[in-house]
């Protein structure tokens, strides 16, 4: 009896810790950065996994003033021309021919922008990115990114800089 018991208790132990493999993970599609220039302008970094990116979004965070139901302030959007599926660039003081949307400089005093990315069809897949202040801008080295990992703010090399693709 009892080797039953511990023959049944291991088959549960193997059938339980193999339920996790059943479950899907979440797809990589890609990751957003925000960089600087060599003159400290700020610089979004699109890393598409496959479908092109459409837009770039980016909001002030929230301030203790606002009411719970308020929004965030809109800082900006901008349009690609043509989706890429390649690596994208935005320069927000001059977004150039490949984007529509306003020029913008960069967050200011203790205001904060999230800036986030979303494909083109697919139902607006959005890629979340960082969270960046003045400073954090300030402190940056031209080849470093801030990138979120998973709800914090890292900087990495630009040049380790994909889209998680292979994951």
């Amino acid at each position: 009896m009892a080797r039953l018991r511990i023959a049944l208790l291991a088959a549960s132990f193997v059938a339980v810790s193999g339920c996790g493999n059943l479950i899907d993970q979440p797809e990589h599609v890609g990751r957003v950065g925000v960089s600087v220039t060599a003159d400290g302008t700020p610089l979004i970094i699109v890393v598409p996994c496959r479908a092109g990116v459409a837009q770039v979004l980016i909001h002030e965070s929230r301030t203790p003033d606002m009411s719970p139901d308020e929004q965030n302030r809109e800082v900006g959007v901008w349009t690609a021309a043509s989706p890429s599926s390649e690596p994208t660039e935005l320069r927000l003081a001059s977004p150039g021919p490949a984007w529509t949307g306003e020029p913008v400089v960069g967050p200011k005093g203790d205001t904060a922008w999230i800036v986030d990315a979303t494909f083109a069809g697919e139902g607006m897949t959005t890629l979340v990115g960082p969270s960046v202040s003045a400073d954090d801008l300030r402190a940056l080295d031209d080849d470093k990114v801030l990138v979120d990992n998973q709800g914090n703010v890292e900087a990495i090399p630009r040049a380790d800089l994909d889209g998680d693709c292979g994951r």
